[in-house]
């Protein structure tokens, strides 16, 4: 998406012209492979973040769609410091939301490892209501012991058609990872066995929280 469509978009959104929005003062806080973050400032001075998501994955438009309604849930409670939701256009895969300040973490010590405790907590100690029944599963969403194990061994897969051309990566799969891996299964599944609870079963939505996904 080029620069003068993310500023039309940024302005029908905000519902005012932007101050400016220029490619060489537009600046892009965070991107990836799913959306690009931009970092956007109304005629009023006032910022805001402009997340654009890809348009060619159908989930796509799920994930705007869970990420804008997740983060209107939270503003209600006062625990979260999380952006505001202000706008968004399922059209074009948009939404745009009040604008944090803060710095890309690149080294993590015990304080980062403490609010991201802090933060998850406070997700499992909300209250277990309605607002939260309608919501979609994240993408890879897991709800049982085996539906963890599929994944794993899913991903184990794909890094392994990769490792021939990556010694790194293959001495780690076959060092440690591999190792590794069976044992752990066959514990999981023998302390599944002796507390009584089955493994294929999927928890109940009762027990089920919000939690942060893609919180890596």
């Amino acid at each position: 998406m080029i620069n003068l469509e993310v500023k039309k978009i940024a302005e029908e959104l905000i519902g005012m012209p932007l101050a400016e929005f220029k490619s060489n003062q537009s600046t892009i806080k965070n991107h990836g492979k799913n959306n690009r973050l931009y970092h956007v400032v109304a005629n009023d001075n006032s910022e805001y973040a402009l997340k654009s998501y890809s348009q060619d994955n159908y989930h796509e438009n799920s994930r705007l769609e869970v990420e804008f309604d997740s983060l209107n849930l939270l503003n209600q409670f006062e625990v979260f410091n999380v952006p505001k939701p202000i706008a968004k256009n399922m059209r074009e895969n948009c939404g745009i939301y009040s604008w944090i300040n803060g710095n890309k973490v690149s080294f993590i010590t015990n304080n980062e490892i403490d609010q991201s405790i802090e933060f998850i907590c406070n997700l499992y100690n909300l209250p277990r209501d309605k607002n939260f029944l309608g919501f979609n599963n994240a993408k890879e969403a897991c709800f049982s012991a085996d539906t963890i194990v599929r994944q794993i061994i899913s991903r184990y897969n794909r890094l392994t058609v990769q490792s021939p051309f990556n010694v790194l990566l293959s001495n780690f799969l076959r060092d440690e990872f591999e190792p590794l891996i069976s044992p752990l299964i066959n514990k999981v599944t023998n302390e599944y066995l002796k507390s009584g609870l089955n493994f294929d079963e999927n928890i109940l939505d009762k027990n089920k929280i919000l939690s942060p996904s893609d919180f890596g």
